[in-house]
């Protein structure tokens, strides 16, 4: 925000007291001119901010905010079809990354394009409904999010639509029942189970990925954008906008895993092979290149183990994490796993919860909540005696208590995780 005013720019972005909503100011001659709500965009979404920031500056320069997010046209006539035609251009010029518009684009093409009649806010509430808050509530929800890339879009004001619609989200004890019934459980393999089936895997390259995610807990497409390894095993994993998080920093666990699939001896041509194979696209967004096809990439991993012809990796399966029998894992469960093996592993048993959650470029009640969830009951309990016989040893308390080590972090990156945490509670994101 502090950017805008060195810039001298017209549209600033404004903090807005006990509001999650960004305003904006204009500024002429020193002086504020106007201030007006974003409507639609959050100061605890890290996108969101980006976005505005770049809106900002291209409001500046055609010296109107109007002529940048496309004004009202609520009573201009058009067809369903040419209206779900603008907000996807807009939408485009707005969101660089494909995943983050996927589900808005394929509303716009398979659905309200299609609708007849006079283009109304109402009728765009009425398709809304058409998903039940509660039985249906992921759909639901990704039906407000397109509303509000409508409204962001400044073609047709649905405010008051989305103000209605977040009225009818399942709330309270109604919530928890909900997300317990639409969660997908989590399935994680014992370290013996995930060694034997990298070790069984004959393809080179997907052998190495796999046991990259899984010694360093990364998120899948963060395979794609990492560093590299240094002599002591850490591994460094950009921020900039080439992946989730920031910058980061995170110890092999275990550490073994690093000379058993040569990650670092490897690491250079493992990487540019799988640059070759699966390709990342770049856009470039205000002068910055940045990868708009993360989630792709990532989901060919995924694509890999689940086809049945073809040079395919057979399924890893382990214990369901709840009820009988096995499911099979997941490329994403594997960061689940590295969770798990930092509170059970007596290779990093002396760090404290909140180092682990640095490791995986996430806010530790993040950690808390989501990853050490699926920790089998078993293990958790073999953890949990490991951990109380290691620290009672040593007299000590200290699950929680902090020690001198060598990955921390800078202060700035550490306020802007807990910031991407803060983001992650609000988008009930699975990391």
């Amino acid at each position: 925000m502090a950017d805008l005013a060195a810039r001298d720019a017209q549209f600033r972005m404004k903090d807005r007291y006990r509001s999650n909503i960004i305003s904006i100011r204009e500024i002429k001659d020193g002086k504020v001119v106007r201030e007006f709500s974003s409507q639609v965009y959050k100061k605890t979404e890290d996108e969101d901010i980006e976005t505005l920031y770049r809106l900002c500056i291209r409001a500046s320069e055609a010296g109107s905010w109007e002529a940048v997010i496309g004004g009202t046209t609520t009573d201009e006539k058009m067809t369903w079809a040419e209206f779900a035609n603008r907000v996807k251009a807009n939408v485009v010029s707005r969101v660089a990354r494909e995943a983050s518009r996927r589900d808005v684009q394929g509303h716009l093409k398979e659905h309200i394009s299609k609708f007849r009649g006079e283009v109304t806010s109402k009728r765009l509430f009425k398709w809304a409904c058409e998903e039940d808050p509660v039985t249906r509530f992921y759909p639901f929800r990704k039906r407000i999010e397109t509303l509000a890339q409508i409204q962001a879009s400044g073609l047709l004001d649905v405010q008051k639509e989305i103000a209605e619609l977040k009225k009818m989200k399942p709330k309270g004890s109604a919530k928890k029942r909900q997300e317990r019934l639409t969660e997908k459980p989590r399935a994680i393999p014992k370290d013996s189970e995930l060694e034997k089936w990298l070790d069984e895997i004959e393809d080179d390259l997907v052998q190495w990925v796999f046991a990259l995610i899984a010694t360093y807990g990364l998120r899948p497409s963060e395979a794609w954008h990492a560093e590299e390894i240094d002599e002591k095993g850490l591994i460094t994993v950009p921020g900039d906008g080439l992946t989730k998080t920031e910058l980061h920093y995170a110890p092999p666990v275990p550490r073994e895993w690093v000379d058993r699939y040569k990650l670092r001896e490897n690491f250079r041509e493992m990487s540019e092979r799988l640059n070759d194979r699966w390709k990342i696209r770049w856009e470039e967004r205000d002068g910055v290149l940045i990868p708009v096809n993360n989630s792709q990439v990532s989901n060919s991993l995924w694509r890999n183990v689940y086809r049945t012809t073809g040079n395919v990796t057979k399924k890893l399966f382990a214990a369901a994490a709840e009820g009988d029998g096995q499911d099979w894992v997941r490329p994403y469960d594997l960061r689940h796993s590295f969770a798990i093996r930092c509170f059970d592993s007596e290779e990093v048993r002396d760090y404290p919860t909140e180092q682990f959650a640095q490791w995986m470029g996430h806010g530790v009640e993040v950690h808390k909540r989501i990853y050490l969830k699926w920790m089998p009951a078993a293990r958790r309990k073999e953890a949990v005696q490991g951990r109380f016989d290691h620290f009672g040893a040593k007299e000590k308390a200290p699950i929680e208590e902090a020690k001198e080590e060598t990955f921390e972090l800078p202060a700035d990156i550490l306020k802007k995780l807990k910031k991407l945490e803060k983001l992650e509670k609000l988008l009930g994101d699975n990391d």
